[in-house]
């Protein structure tokens, strides 16, 4: 893809004039390509016709960078043998974020583990639960660390860590946990869509395969090796689709954006809604200009018995209010991306959080709104505190803004 100058886009308080820039604004029956979400699952008749006889698990295990693999036939099942070989059933306690999903805490409870749910900081990452907790177990979204602790400290007993990403497939680079579990999407059938474990312990992975040999669960094997195949190309174009979306929101809207991953493949990039900005009348902007996105309560509100547990997990509530999702496709056009980054640069532009992690910036944006319409503009007003007038450059200088 041709690299953007994001930074020089879309100025004149997002008028007609001003937000076109050789880019119509998307109207409802634009045709888009498909989300990474709807990519994902491996196409009828696409197996191998000459596969090499059970090699499915090392073939991934050498992808994955020469680590033990595991092939189970769905998540639910690859959860319980993951708790079963850590041994934390007859109540003992699994640190679950307070986003988890109801499949993930009705598993934990049927291998007769007890849910202690932890709160999401302002980066939504898995705050350390309590001592008693054996097994902190994270879930990402969309490929996104949501809810994922990757560090618990070496002080006090050894604590299990374990982390899951259902919506999308594994990344280049191996996450600092025990075990990795990651969905494989090969069907439509969630009894046998697959589920990918990677041990980074050699016992916990002994333990895994003996346990996994007693209930023959694994999944079609051409499948696993058709599906490794493909992923290939479709993660290098994702990647790069992502990287795009990013340089965008970054130079052109100027918001804090949750970074990625690297062991998991994302399926868009997560904005920050600024604390001058009211989350809902955000999110309401963004959505009305057809733009692709979603508000992350939407995706992963709390799990009710979160909300039960104790009014101070309420607050990941109000955390997780001020993050939307913006998808992109592994096929997404230029022109598809541009159209993602204009509509959270409109809203913010029309509610004054533009640039708002470079003052100096949106000053200077600020003044040249005066000077092309006067005072008594309706157009772009900073509600946050930027330098006084002169203490940045002047936007006359042709190389801004």
């Amino acid at each position: 893809m041709m690299p953007i100058d994001w930074s020089n886009r879309w100025l004149g308080g997002m008028c007609p004039a001003g937000a076109l820039n050789g880019l119509p604004i998307r109207a409802l029956t634009f045709p888009s390509h498909p989300s990474l979400e709807h990519q994902l699952r491996l196409p009828r008749g696409g197996a191998p016709t000459d596969p090499e006889v059970n090699a499915a698990p090392v073939l991934w295990g050498a992808a994955l960078g020469e680590v033990p693999v595991l092939l189970v036939n769905n998540l639910s099942l690859a959860r319980r043998l993951v708790l079963g070989a850590l041994g934390v059933g007859n109540g003992g306690a699994v640190g679950l974020p307070a986003t988890a999903t109801r499949p993930l805490v009705e598993d934990v409870k049927r291998c007769g583990a007890r849910p202690q749910f932890c709160d999401l900081d302002d980066a939504l990452t898995l705050e350390r639960p309590g001592a008693n907790v054996a097994v902190i177990w994270s879930q990402s979204l969309a490929g996104l660390p949501i809810g994922v602790a990757l560090t618990t400290g070496d002080d006090g007993p050894r604590v299990w860590r374990v982390l899951e990403n259902p919506d999308t497939v594994p990344g280049p680079i191996r996450a600092p946990v025990d075990i990795e579990l990651h969905a494989l999407h090969l069907n439509a059938n969630p009894e046998t869509s697959g589920a990918i474990l990677i041990v980074h312990d050699s016992e916990l992975a002994c333990r895994l395969r003996a346990a996994l040999s007693e209930v023959e669960a694994q999944p079609d094997p051409l499948a696993c090796q058709a599906q490794l195949w493909r992923l290939a190309d479709l993660a290098r174009r994702q990647s790069e689709r992502v990287a795009e979306l990013r340089r965008g929101l970054t130079g052109a809207a100027g918001l804090a954006l949750l970074a990625d991953s690297p062991s998991m493949l994302p399926g868009g990039v997560a904005v920050q809604i600024p604390p001058e900005a009211d989350p809902a009348t955000f999110f309401a902007y963004v959505k009305a200009e057809n733009t692709p996105v979603a508000w992350l309560p939407e995706l992963r509100p709390l799990h009710y018995a979160a909300v039960r547990q104790g009014a101070g997990l309420l607050e990941t509530g109000r955390r997780l209010a001020r993050w939307l999702m913006i998808p992109v496709g592994p096929d997404d056009t230029p022109e598809e991306i541009g159209h993602a980054v204009l509509g959270v640069v409109k809203a913010a532009d029309y509610l004054g959080v533009r640039w708002r992690l470079d003052p100096e910036r949106a000053a200077a944006y600020a003044r040249l709104m005066d000077e092309w319409y006067g005072l008594d503009h309706d157009a772009y007003r900073p509600v946050f505190v930027t330098p006084e007038p002169g203490a940045s450059q002047v936007l006359r200088d042709p190389e801004l803004p």
